[in-house]
């Protein structure tokens, strides 16, 4: 009963820290050749110019919500960017890859019918997915072999699925890779400051994991209402005995008030946060937005890399002048690692697949450390397999989160991982 309660507390938390990313998200409205579909309807796809390509396409699947809820549509234009790019590079095993978009609209019901639609269309897995709605449609995919590879976990159905196959490990390693992040910069002492509901209260219990071997537990947890008009308070109560660092887990202008509040109190203060919507307000705090810090399963489209300048090239090609976002650089990973597996297939089919990403151990595409997918269990989930995170601070004259140092760190363990 106890990792079921935690579970369900994970994957609540994972959809408010998602509705925050998508409603300050700061999105130009870039579009890409997809055409925005619902269940029942096949997207039609475009390919850039290079070699002939022949034979059958490979039907690859995002089920997301791209025009209502939490919208992301990112999502689309990473995978379409990949789809065109290694098409131009002569597709998989010479066949088209072709890109089948199901936008649930944020309605469950919808999102059921994006599962029976993959298994009618015969997609060979699904790529990049985010849905608060994967209860509904996982299950249909599991019964038919279909993975879904890259899925940023959000719903209970992502942490335990047979067929749940993400990339980074999301809430569950960002969180405990924060707190570590703020010991390694000097913190001594930690508060969490999260959304008052009892989901949020895993902050804490992350952040107390990743820290075993140092020490340190999380000294103070304040849950603060949302909308709350005076952050003072709250931030008088996270700073209270002494506390230097803070693991902010609040959205939208709460994240942003609480900032403020914080910083008056002690200019000095560490803060490291979960939300990806305060970019526009860290760049107009200026010289304020010091000891700020984050984390991220992904290098960053800033590192000097020949996977990120390959990621540019075909973000850029595809017309996305923003390509710094995560959910980008996520569902265009996952096309990646979809195909370095289908080319390694004889018959390239979701069975195929399926039965060779449990087999995958340091598989490299570049834009994370080499992947494994033989053992899951990261934080106590059952399918979260990867804990490295690169650790960022925030460069007040950039106006960009930076890698601290280039190294990924296993966030439970604090160890090094390897380079992508």
């Amino acid at each position: 009963m106890r990792r079921r309660s935690v579970l369900k507390a994970v994957a609540l938390f994972a959809m408010l820290s998602l509705v925050a990313a998508a409603c300050g998200d700061d999105d130009d409205g870039d579009e890409t050749a997809a055409t925005t579909t619902t269940a029942g309807e096949t997207a039609e796809t475009t390919t850039t110019s290079g070699p002939e390509l022949t034979g059958e396409p490979v039907k690859v699947m995002a089920i997301y919500e791209k025009t209502a809820g939490v919208a992301v549509p990112e999502i689309g234009e990473g995978v379409q960017a990949a789809v065109d790019a290694l098409n131009g590079r002569g597709g998989v095993q010479g066949r088209p890859l072709e890109y089948v978009e199901c936008d649930t609209q944020n309605d469950p019901n919808t999102a059921a019918e994006c599962g029976r639609q993959a298994v009618s269309e015969g997609v060979v897995a699904i790529v990049g997915s985010l849905s608060v709605h994967s209860g509904e449609f996982m299950p249909t995919l599991a019964d038919a072999g279909i993975a879904s590879i890259g899925l940023v976990p959000a719903g209970a159905a992502d942490f335990t699925s047979p067929n749940a196959y993400p990339i980074y490990g999301g809430l569950v390693t960002a969180v405990a890779a924060l707190g570590r992040n703020l010991v390694d910069q000097g913190a001594t002492t930690l508060a969490v400051v999260r959304i008052d509901l009892p989901a949020a209260a895993v902050i804490a219990n992350f952040v107390n994991s990743a820290l075993t071997d140092k020490g340190i537990t999380v000294t103070n947890d304040v849950a603060v209402p949302q909308g709350a008009p005076d952050m003072s308070t709250y931030a008088a109560a996270a700073l209270e005995g002494g506390v230097d660092g803070v693991v902010l887990g609040v959205t939208g202008q709460d994240a942003t008030n609480f900032i403020i509040a914080a910083k008056q109190a002690n200019p000095d203060i560490k803060i490291a946060l979960t939300a990806t919507d305060l970019i526009d307000a860290l760049r107009s705090l200026g010289d304020e937005a010091t000891e700020i810090y984050a984390t991220s399963g992904y290098v960053q489209a800033n590192m000097d890399l020949p996977a990120v300048e390959q990621y540019l090239e075909d973000m850029e090609a595809a017309g996305i002048t923003d390509p710094s976002k995560t959910f980008h650089m996520n569902a265009y990973a996952s096309v990646l690692l979809l195909a370095e597996i289908a080319e390694g297939l004889a018959t390239i089919d979701a069975a195929g697949v399926s039965a060779t990403l449990p087999t995958i151990d340091g598989l490299s595409i570049g834009l994370t450390p080499p992947l494994q997918f033989v053992e899951g269990g990261v934080g106590g989930i059952p399918r979260i397999f990867n804990p490295c995170q690169l650790q960022l601070a925030w460069d007040t004259a950039e106006g960009e989160f930076v890698a601290i140092d280039g190294t990924f760190i296993d966030a439970f363990s604090g160890e090094a991982c390897p380079a992508p």
